[in-house]
């Protein structure tokens, strides 16, 4: 159109441009003038649809340059070739009003989508318009316009009806398609309203489902409480992996050998009994004495009823296997326990029995005794007729609980409600004799020993198999000893577990043929005898010393009240060696497992005696021989020292009374700690449980001496009640009970630890050596206040810490509950109100009458945590008495003030606080104690910053000052709190980070970090990844052998409930990618043993998994929450000789 000159082609090109042009065109033609308002018009509209179209295709094919501009100068051009050309022209308008209404249809079409027939057809609408430009460039020419003046005036065709008809046929096509479309478009809004309308049912039926749902979950959560409640047992138990029925039959399923139980299976009176045939009895009984394996097999049968209930059958399975190592002081054979837990299981197991039952329980409430639970919840529940569950209950190991139980069996054995329950019970042959000589109970019987004979030669060529002597039998002899072996132990042993167990764990010990053979013709002996003979044989073999050991292992196996770890036990021998004694470096599971002395020194044995005797008496002439005294003098060899291996019933619990007290009270080393929480949590219970009666005169003194050292001296009220705690303390904490240590409850809140001493402290022979002191005089006077003279060392201790020394928060609070409490014990409200008003009669309130008010074992209510000012004045009169201060100098206020600070709440305003700080600070304006007091009170923040940041430039240069015990903690609050004011104020957070990184100058402890955690979440939440990680490398940054403050750190903060950490941990190394130091971080922590684990874990590689299993547990959930961005970059290098290599952490796609 430009005739390929790009000069003519006007950049940025607008609507108005083209209409000037035209509006020139039409004004040179004044006889078209009357048309130019009908033609303008159609020229603008059609500028706006290229317009839109334009922008439309701009769009849709991403053009850099705008089609609408293109088309303008199109136009322009169209405009100048038909210029002055009346009769064409008006054709043109004519054209480009069809072309327009189609360009106004094409934003429809666009809107909402065109198919590609549609799309065809727009084409060639838009392929019209531009024919109708290339039509317009041949009349150009005067040629070309004189040939189109003569067509139309001759044949009456302007050369653009053509183009008309083209363009009706297209709209004809259009039109088709468009309704086609129509038609096809409501047939799927139909289709899709019907989807809609289905899936609005299926959206509604899922929120109803869901609803329900739900009211079923809250349902059996109520069902579940009514149970429980109506069946005395702790809500816990409904909790998973809570149920304490399912502990000991674990514990016995672990022993369960492949193989073994088939045959019971496969016996006929087991089918019959377990299919319910009309000929069978409800009840089995496996009879066999102690050892018989009995419980292995009824374990073995749950294992099998879990398995049917697999298979889609509907069986519920309730047992009991009784614990009989025990350390609980519950008597778990006690069959109303017994019931109670087997009715639990049988009801929580479906629904529709957990329905029926909760029924009942709740309209019951509680049961009279065991035999009317069973009546009303299973021997007479209707219910249970209309259902299809089939009910089995395992009795393990009854002995004469079940006398108790006989009633029940007598009323279960023909009872037609309960057609589909079975029980199995196991018992000696005493037992189910007793059963059937009551009458009324029909049970068949499977008596053990050549029945089981099978799973007897499983497990013994099982544990042959293991044995290294034995195990390959292509070696000579060793399969006839194999066979010798297996036909021995079965004819001697008449089945006897225990004693198969014994003989071949002796043989497993040897590789002499002879002594096997002598192993062998014992293993008959009662079990008794057998145990005698081992014990003999230790006396013979072992040192003194390590018969000391024994004894000692002894009496904490047999008298601690719980099962202790070989770490722990390591840890008793220890104590009772004392700290200067010389203690193994091999771990006793190092030495049981190697057979080896716990001593260097080796007794003389009897067979190295006979072989000196027989080579004296070959070479020597018998006179000679006589003459020396050879036979005197090895008798005297032999000879024991005098202990031998025993236990001592009638002294062990005051010996475990002075093993707990000297814990306490000694210097502990490593090992020894491992003890201390159980000294702290049993003391008392071992001093009520002594029989003084029986306990000897020397041993009770013993711990006479040592009660008063537990009472006085620091070190052990430190241990015990954590008055001192004995690692520094940067802890914010809360004035409540809850941070009080356990041993308070006992000793301190409640009248149980002082009772169970009362005993002692009046015995003769116990205060034999300390009948003089104040403490043994002022506890037994007559109406004594009994805490205040146990206490009475503490009690001074503690209103020097109050009022004198520079103390913790934690400290300064335990000080004055600990006074609180105690001064208050045996004295009634009225006398101490008294006291208050004769000191000062302007006091505000006495202190209530609630301070008084006690739970029934004794403990004081929480009273004591919401004091009143009137409880402050009348313990600092006390505490001046008590301490001799003629007057309250500057650091008595500041002191005061500084604990007023702490116990500030509702009835002590934080201006009392207040007033006594400016007061010290008025008296010595050096106080820090009082600035810091002043700090944590005044509204005014300013002034609050100034004086933290005059007590930490105090303190920070007092180096001297820092060296004293517990002081270094106390700078280390001044430093958070300081570093809290800086960040909360918003616009100083450079400063709160240089002061929090101030606490790495004070030391390596971890109780110095702890407080960081708070740091870290608010580093968190403000995007300051950087610091953060600098604060990880310098916790880091520490030897090999140090203390290993970062693993610390990390483990101690996985403990804490919730997942906050975890969370900023995600937050942090996916920002950073620090992936190494995150490694670094978990390898650390699996280095650190995991706080209290020696409770519990019996063995090192325990400790170990336990540590495992929690940064396990945690990758999972950092895996979980956060995805594979974490899984794919963890990978943990276990040390201290677990892996040699690197293994990915669990990912949940394998």
């Amino acid at each position: 159109m430009a005739g390929g000159d790009s000069s003519k082609i006007k950049s940025n090109l607008d609507i108005n441009s083209v209409l000037q042009r035209l509006e020139q065109s039409q004004s040179k033609d004044k006889k078209a003038s009357e048309k130019y308002g009908t033609i303008k018009n159609i020229f603008n509209r059609t500028l706006q649809c290229i317009q839109t179209v334009g922008g439309i295709v701009a769009d849709g094919a991403s053009y850099v340059f705008a089609p609408a501009g293109t088309c303008y100068n199109a136009l322009t051009f169209v405009i100048q070739a038909w210029q002055g050309y009346e009769g064409t022209f008006e054709s043109l308008a004519g054209l480009l009003e069809k072309c327009l209404e189609f360009l106004e249809r094409l934003t429809y079409y666009t809107d909402y989508g065109m198919d590609s027939k549609l799309t065809k057809i727009a084409c060639q609408h838009l392929q019209i318009f531009v024919d109708i430009c290339d039509h317009t460039l041949k009349l150009r020419s005067k040629r070309s316009k004189f040939a189109a003046f003569m067509k139309q005036m001759f044949l009456n065709d302007d050369g653009v009806q053509e183009l008309l008809g083209a363009m009706k046929n297209l709209v004809e096509k259009e039109h088709g398609l468009v309704s086609a479309q129509t038609w096809k478009s409501s047939n799927e809004a139909a289709a899709n309203s019907k989807d809609g309308l289905n899936l609005t049912r299926n959206m509604h039926t899922s929120l109803v489902d869901d609803r329900k749902q739900k009211q079923h979950e809250r349902d059996i959560n109520s069902w579940k409480l009514i149970i429980v409640n109506a069946l005395d047992l702790d809500r816990t138990i409904i909790e998973p992996g809570r149920e304490p029925w399912d502990k000991m039959w674990k514990r016995h399923k672990g022993n369960i050998l492949e193989g073994t139980g088939e045959w019971l299976f496969q016996d006929s009176r087991f089918t019959r009994w377990i299919s319910g045939s009309e000929d069978s009895k409800r009840i089995l009984a496996l009879e066999g004495e102690e050892g018989a394996g009995k419980t292995l097999l009824a374990s073995n049968f749950v294992v099998h009823l879990r398995k049917m209930k697999g298979s889609g059958k509907r069986v519920v399975t309730a047992h009991n296997f009784l614990d009989i190592d025990t350390k609980s002081t519950t008597d778990a054979s006690d069959a109303n326990i017994i019931s109670r837990y087997v009715m639990c299981q049988l009801a929580l197991a479906e629904d529709p029995v957990m329905k029926s039952v909760a029924g009942i329980c709740e309209k019951s409430q509680s049961f009279s005794s065991a035999l009317d639970m069973w009546t009303q919840l299973l021997l007479e529940n209707e219910d249970l007729l209309a259902m299809d569950v089939t009910f089995y209950i395992v009795l393990d190991g009854l002995g004469a609980n079940a006398e108790v139980l006989i009633s029940f069996l007598q009323r279960f054995s023909d009872n037609p409600i309960i057609q589909r329950t079975r029980i199995l019970l196991t018992g000696n042959k005493e037992l189910l004799d007793a059963i059937n000589l009551a009458g009324g109970v029909k049970m068949d019987k499977i008596v053990l020993g050549d029945t089981n004979s099978k799973d007897l030669i499983l497990y013994i060529n099982r544990r042959m198999d293991s044995m290294e002597i034995l195990k390959s039998t292509s070696r000579p002899g060793v399969s006839e000893l194999r066979t010798k072996i297996l036909s021995s132990l079965q004819s001697s042993t008449r089945g006897d577990y225990y004693k198969i167990e014994r003989v071949l764990d002796n043989i497993s010990k040897t590789d002499d043929v002879e002594e096997i053979d002598a192993l062998l013709e014992s293993a008959g002996n009662v079990r008794p005898d057998q145990i005698e003979s081992d014990i003999e044989k230790l006396n013979q073999q072992c040192t003194p010393k390590e018969v000391a050991e024994i004894n000692e292992m002894i009496l904490w196996v047999n008298d601690a009240r719980i099962w202790f770890s070989p770490a722990q036990i390591e840890a008793a021998l220890a104590l009772k060696a004392g700290s200067k004694a010389s203690t193994s470096l091999m771990s006793i599971e190092a030495k049981i497992a190697s057979n080896e002395s716990s001593s260097g020194f080796k007794e003389i044995q009897p067979a190295e005696v006979n072989i000196i005797k027989h080579y004296l008496t070959t070479i020597c002439p018998s006179d000679l021989y006589q003459k020396f005294g050879f036979d005197e003098f090895f008798d005297l060899k032999m000879a024991r020292k005098g202990n031998y291996i025993c236990q001592d019933p009638d002294n062990s619990q005051a010996s475990m009374v002075l093993r707990c007290i000297s814990c306490l009270t000694d210097q502990r080393n490593e090992k020894t700690e491992r003890l201390l929480d159980y000294a702290c949590d049993n003391l008392h219970v071992h001093l009520k449980e002594t029989d003084l009666s029986l306990t000897g005169r020397s041993l009770k003194a013993q711990v006479g001496d040592a009660l008063l050292r537990l009472f006085t001296e620091q070190y052990a009220l430190d241990s015990l009640f954590g008055f001192h705690l004995l690692h520094e303390d940067a802890d914010e904490v809360q004035f409540t009970k809850d941070d009080l240590p356990a041993s308070w409850k006992t000793w301190i809140l409640s009248d149980q630890g002082v009772n169970s001493l009362t005993k002692w402290l009046k015995d003769s022979a116990v205060i034999e050596n300390v009948k003089g002191t104040a403490l043994v005089a002022s506890f037994n006077a007559p109406d004594a206040n009994r805490h205040l003279a146990l206490f009475g060392s503490s009690a001074k201790l503690a209103a020097e810490d109050l009022f004198t020394k520079d103390t913790t928060q934690r400290e300064a609070i335990r000080a004055y509950i600990l006074l609180d409490t105690i001064l208050n014990k045996d004295k009634s409200p009225t006398d101490k109100s008294e006291e208050v008003n004769d000191g000062d009669q302007s006091t505000e309130t006495a202190p209530g009458d609630d301070k008084e008010k006690k739970t029934e074992d004794g403990e004081d209510v929480d009273s004591v945590h919401s004091p009143a000012s009137a409880d402050i004045h009348w313990l600092e009169d006390w505490a001046q008495e008590m301490l001799k201060f003629q007057e309250k100098g500057s650091t008595w206020e500041a002191q005061a003030s500084l604990l007023l600070s702490y116990v500030a709440g509702e009835k002590i305003p934080k201006s009392l606080a207040e007033e006594r700080a400016r007061k010290a600070l008025e008296m010595n304006p050096e106080s820090w104690v009082a600035s810091y007091a002043l700090s944590r009170v005044i509204e005014s923040k300013e002034e609050s910053l100034s004086h933290l940041e005059t007590v930490l430039d105090k303190l920070v240069r007092d180096t001297e000052w820092q060296n004293e015990r517990g002081h270094k903690g106390i700078l280390a609050r001044v430093i958070y709190s300081l570093g809290d004011k800086y960040w909360e104020d918003g616009e100083r957070q450079e400063e709160a980070m240089a002061t929090y990184s101030k606490v790495f100058d004070l030391g390596r402890s971890i109780h110095l970090f702890s407080s960081f955690s708070d740091v870290l979440q608010k580093y968190s939440m403000a995007g300051c990844w950087e610091p953060m990680i600098t604060f990880f490398e310098r916790l880091l940054d520490e030897p090999q052998d140090g203390p290993n403050a970062a693993g610390e750190f990390l483990m101690d903060r996985l403990l804490e409930p919730g997942e906050a950490f975890l969370s900023l941990l995600v937050k942090l190394f996916e920002t950073s990618a620090r992936y190494d130091l995150l490694e670094t971080l978990f390898v650390r922590a699996i280095a650190r043993p995991l706080p209290g684990v020696t409770k519990t874990i019996s063995s090192q590689s325990d400790t170990t998994t336990a540590r495992l299993s929690l940064v396990s547990r945690t990758t999972k959930k950092l895996v979980l929450l956060y995805g594979s961005s974490i899984r794919a970059r963890l990978r943990l290098s276990f040390t201290s000789g677990l892996l040699t290599s690197s293994i990915p952490i669990w990912c949940p796609h394998g």
